[in-house]
């Protein structure tokens, strides 16, 4: 199974729900309601008995290897740790929509140009500016940048 669909999101009916009422449609929001969770509460979906959360990853995200990977965890600690850990080895499927490339529009990253007329400076206006393509290491920053917004891999 690829692992781009660690990211898909579900509809509302295969959600995982949890018994405070809230629900995860994605990897992602199983992750931050986890983490948020207290251990007395993590026991009742994960034990010695069993792993709701392998479960559902395994039969409705069907992401094989994130699911081989949480299925010895019984501790929340540790189902933390192994998903942050996972979640830093891969990286999300589809260029950020700030990279995307449009017709007519320029990509994200400007550079002004230098010479500026005296009379823009004396009418007050802005520099015209230039467009150019975001380089790979760019589009690095803004991965991380995203990773840091959703809080995986921390």
């Amino acid at each position: 199974m690829p692992k781009t669909n660690t990211f898909i999101k579900v509809p509302e009916n295969k959600a995982f729900k949890f018994q405070n009422g809230d629900s995860a449609n994605s990897v992602g929001q199983l992750y931050k309601n986890i983490r948020g969770m207290k251990d007395k509460e993590f026991s009742r979906y994960c034990n010695d008995h069993k792993n709701e959360f392998y479960n559902w990853i395994f039969d409705v995200i069907q992401d094989i290897e994130l699911s081989k990977e949480m299925l010895g965890c019984t501790s929340r600690k540790v189902m933390i740790d192994t998903m942050r850990s996972y979640f830093e080895t891969i990286t999300k499927p589809s260029t950020p929509k700030v990279l995307q490339k449009k017709k007519g529009r320029p990509t994200t990253q400007r550079i002004t140009k230098k010479p500026e007329s005296i009379l823009n400076k004396v009418l007050n206006l802005r520099p015209k500016r230039e467009y150019k393509q975001a380089s790979a290491s760019h589009r690095d920053t803004i991965l991380k940048d995203l990773k840091e917004v959703y809080k995986i891999g921390r």
